[in-house]
């Protein structure tokens, strides 16, 4: 489906809740034909009937930014619904929303962790996203992603020691060529 109107986004955003015209409509509180007008691009929506719309899609677990709404841009549609969760593809979702980022952000990176060292705050599988850093000493103290021969580690970075630490006290040694970042988003594996 082509969502390259704000009508066609509209379009998009119903059908990803299921729901025919006459049915969100209802749930909006205004005649069909009005749903129909705005997915025709006929009619142009106010800024009041915007922000409902929204919120009207909030109400109903699907999480949409006004920028994406009004112009394509940003970060696509996110459903929440519950009752679809196990339709949706979280690899996907979380690849599209990292990758909105990273397009907008320098130095922005984004991996899917492939360890267990800094569980169970961060688990093999989950994706972390943050920015790189050269100056390693900047890291110190904070949680920080390496990436070492295909590996991604998570832990907190001890500057004088050139390793990650864990809950357990544990450290992870570093090599010279490991390349490091401030972790600033994590997304939960379930």
């Amino acid at each position: 489906m082509l969502v390259e109107t704000i009508g066609e986004r509209i379009c998009y955003c119903r059908n990803i809740l299921n729901l025919s015209q006459r049915e969100f409509a209802e749930l909006f509180n205004i005649s069909k034909m009005t749903i129909t007008r705005w997915e025709n691009n006929a009619v142009r929506i106010t800024k009041k009937q915007l922000d409902k719309l929204i919120n009207t899609f909030k109400f109903h677990h699907l999480i949409v930014e006004q920028e994406w709404l009004l112009t394509g841009n940003g970060i696509s549609p996110i459903n929440l619904n519950a009752s679809d969760i196990n339709k949706l593809n979280f690899d996907e979702i979380s690849y599209k929303i990292l990758n909105n980022l990273k397009t907008e952000i320098k130095d922005f990176e984004m991996y899917q962790v492939n360890s267990n060292f800094f569980s169970p705050i961060i688990n093999y599988a989950d994706y972390i996203a943050g920015i790189i850093y050269v100056n390693k000493k900047s890291l110190l103290g904070k949680l920080t992603f390496a990436i070492t021969d295909g590996f991604i580690h998570v832990g907190i970075f001890d500057y004088l020691n050139n390793a990650l630490i864990n809950f357990s006290n544990e450290k992870f040694i570093l090599q010279d060529s490991s390349k490091l970042g401030e972790v600033l988003w994590t997304t939960k594996r379930f």
